[in-house]
């Protein structure tokens, strides 16, 4: 069985990962105008290494179990 690729909007995977307790923030919302890039900017300057490898990690399986909707 092939996999398959889903395009999920970044801002909808920011608001799927912040229950979990990881935030950040989509950088389409940084774009002005119509064109933009789907990305993340995680804000990770205060945290400690394991701090981040646990974030990492949750980022990972929240990709695996992303919504397949977006905005």
């Amino acid at each position: 069985m092939e996999k398959q690729t889903i395009l999920v909007v970044d801002s909808v995977l920011s608001r799927h990962f912040s229950p979990a307790g990881l935030h950040v923030s989509p950088l389409s919302s940084y774009y002005y105008g119509k064109k933009s890039e789907n990305g993340f900017v995680p804000g990770y300057a205060g945290l400690s290494e394991r701090a981040i490898r646990s974030g990492v990690g949750l980022m990972a399986r929240g990709f695996k179990y992303c919504p397949e909707d977006s905005d």
